[in-house]
């Protein structure tokens, strides 16, 4: 595609999507109406067999088929208007990169603010003082430090420091309190990700972080549950939602070895389906516990209660085999505490 002969076998593509995009303005200038990049310059796309194999700028698009061949290799396509959503061919030139780049300074076009070109840029003496320049001069009330630089796809600030992207937070403890413990990781008491204060930040580990999370109802299945994917809509779902309500039916009267056989699936998975280790959410089981067997009885009537309701009033047969160990064990014990299930 980026050679000259794979180029121009989609000259003809190219100026049927051209035509369809743009209107003339006064100034002589084919504004592009579509879909255009950050940068405020027109975009085209090729397809072919229902695929996308190049995106291509507007205006270079424009002087391929005009003159009916590709930009040639250190070239870029310029504009004498200086309108980056014109697609005139008669508005645009071939030049290099300096070329371009001198045109650009010469009608005070490098930036938006042309005073801002003009000032020389600020110099620091510590990395410490360029770490609080890009700190809000003005403190929240509640004495968070507001970061206003850039920042990571998940919300938190970020900082150069020894040609490496860091995490502000972690550049803040490092300046102020000092180094990081191996393996460890800084949290934050004030939940804002963008706050860089020492006084609120602590170092813990990942899982201490999760449980300060899960403590404070940030945790996503405590904000926002519905986001969480669940029973056939999950990635690794392996059955739909009706096949497990069959067999979580069916569980009282087949075994583990006839489920399997006739629904081709593992007999661990079926049985982590009737223990409520997994599609929990799906057949309404309590949630698996590993240490189930420390259960008290009262714990295990709440769990035989649920597993009766789903079998028409009375528990499944073969618990042990079910993975309920612990529940059979205490029927055994005390019977009487379970004999309204029967």
């Amino acid at each position: 595609m980026n050679s000259k002969f794979e180029i121009t076998q989609y000259i003809s593509y190219l100026n049927n999507k051209l035509k369809q995009k743009f209107k003339p303005l006064d100034n002589g200038c084919w504004e592009w109406t579509k879909e255009k990049d950050q940068w405020g310059y027109g975009v085209l796309h090729i397809y072919a067999n229902g695929k996308r194999l190049k995106r291509i700028s507007a205006s270079k698009a424009s002087w391929i088929i005009q003159n009916n061949k590709d930009v040639p290799l250190g070239m870029v396509v310029c504009h004498k208007c200086d309108n980056r959503s014109c697609v005139n061919p008669q508005h645009l030139f071939l030049g290099t990169f300096k070329d371009n780049m001198q045109d650009c300074k010469r009608k005070g076009r490098l930036s938006s603010k042309k005073i801002s070109r003009k000032n020389p840029f600020r110099t620091y003496e510590t990395d410490e003082e360029r770490f609080l320049a890009k700190v809000t001069k003005v403190k929240k009330a509640n004495g968070c430090w507001e970061w206003i630089s850039s920042r990571d796809r998940s919300g938190y600030g970020v900082f150069l420091y020894n040609k490496k992207v860091i995490p502000a937070h972690r550049i803040s403890w490092q300046f102020f309190i000092g180094e990081i413990p191996k393996n460890k990781i800084i949290c934050h008491k004030c939940d804002n990700r963008l706050c860089v204060n020492p006084k609120h930040l602590f170092v813990g580990t990942h899982k201490e972080n999760a449980v300060d999370c899960s403590k404070k109802s940030r945790n996503i299945s405590q904000t926002n549950p519905e986001k969480i994917p669940k029973g056939e809509k999950h990635g690794n779902a392996q059955s739909s939602n009706k096949i497990i309500l069959e067999i979580f039916k069916k569980s009282s009267n087949f075994s583990l070895n006839e489920l399997s056989k006739i629904y081709q699936l593992r007999k661990n998975y079926i049985k982590d389906i009737l223990t409520g280790r997994t599609w929990n959410s799906i057949t309404g089981l309590p949630k698996y516990i590993a240490n189930s067997k420390n259960k008290k009885k009262e714990e295990w009537l709440v769990i035989a209660t649920k597993l009766a309701k789903n079998n028409n009033g009375k528990l499944p047969k073969g618990l042990r085999e079910k993975g309920f160990i612990g529940l059979e064990a205490c029927i055994k014990k005390y019977p009487f505490f379970f004999n309204h299930l029967k």
